[in-house]
């Protein structure tokens, strides 16, 4: 590696940090003991900033994690790279633009309902001064929450893709399948090892999000009858189809893998065929699987069990009186 690569992580570290300090520094300062919802958005902030020390201590394993992918490289036709290539740029546009289109939308927000969403005592919504204040506290805000939990879900949804991708069947000798076979293994426990437990960081935190999204729609609609939930449904409709990318790749990258242990049991009776037996590729089948830190597995049945959560969670607060929701909302 350059040293010009070298240097842009460095940087790009150096920015989130100091924007970190900024922003925790407002918050903490400013800070209203009895707004509740601000003692809440800065307790995520510092677990925004706690995952991303965890991820930046945890570098070198993942730059080992990446270095293991080296094994499907001969497996990668020219016209697999360049879409892969393609779908990585998006990827990170997606994470770009999400991140500079939040302060956009919290700022109409703010201007729709005349009043600053923030922890200081500005009042004017109308003073230009003031929105561009605000414009680039949420920018700040924004940065710091997206940048580590978005490029997290990008990294492991990008991951699991190429691993699909480069397990799909081909015409492969014995030895250079069961070859190939040992270090998809090896690749799967290494993993579970560094990423599961950030991938359970991404879905407590998607998680909360969407409850608390789903929470204020519903306020917009029965309590304000506005127009807001066209931004608050963004916002959802955004983390939704985030954590269905990660969800579907990891889906994709286990029956992948799956289909292609299962393309073994043909070469295990060829004479000299003694690498893997018949009873290690029935074990393997448990540990060929992606999970989030182990508490849950990570396949579609996921996406349906939290889809129906969603469902029953909306159902629950329709059922509350209008003035209840909107005494808790605000």
């Amino acid at each position: 590696m350059s040293e010009t690569h070298k240097r842009w992580p460095t940087i790009f570290a150096f920015v989130y940090n100091i924007n970190a300090v900024v922003i925790l520094s407002l918050q903490m300062y400013y800070i209203n003991p009895i707004q509740w919802n601000h003692i809440l958005e800065t307790s995520l902030n510092f677990a925004h900033l706690a995952m991303w020390w965890a991820v930046w201590i945890k570098k070198k394993h993942i730059c080992v994690l990446v270095g293991k992918l080296k094994f499907l490289e001969k497996e990668l036709e020219y016209l697999d790279r360049k879409k892969l290539v393609k779908v990585s740029r998006a990827a990170v546009s997606c994470v770009i633009v999400l991140t500079c289109l939040y302060p956009i939308l919290w700022l109409m927000r703010c201007m729709y309902f005349k009043r600053l969403n923030w922890p200081f005592e500005l009042a004017s919504v109308h003073d230009q001064n003031v929105l561009f204040l605000k414009f680039m506290y949420d920018f700040g805000n924004a940065y710091l929450s997206c940048g580590a939990t978005f490029s997290v879900a990008t990294f492991y949804t990008l991951y699991c893709f190429i691993l699909a991708t480069g397990l799909r069947l081909k015409k492969r000798s014995p030895l250079q399948a069961f070859t190939m076979y040992k270090d998809v293994v090896h690749l799967f426990k290494a993993i579970e090892n560094t990423l599961s437990f950030f991938v359970l960081l991404f879905f407590a935190y998607t998680f909360s999000k969407l409850f608390k999204d789903i929470y204020i729609i519903l306020y917009a609609v029965r309590v304000r009858s506005s127009k807001y939930p066209l931004i608050g449904s963004f916002e959802l409709f955004t983390h939704v189809i985030w954590m269905a990318m990660m969800i579907l790749s990891a889906d994709l990258a286990q029956k992948a893998t799956e289909v292609f242990r299962l393309s073994l049991y043909e070469y295990i009776h060829l004479p000299g065929c003694f690498e893997c037996p018949f009873n290690r590729l029935m074990e393997d089948r448990k540990c060929l699987k992606l999970t989030a830190w182990g508490v849950f597995q990570i396949n579609k049945s996921l996406f349906l069990g939290i889809t129906t959560w969603i469902f029953t969670y909306s159902v629950v607060l329709l059922q509350f009186p209008q003035d209840s929701v909107g005494t808790k909302a605000q």
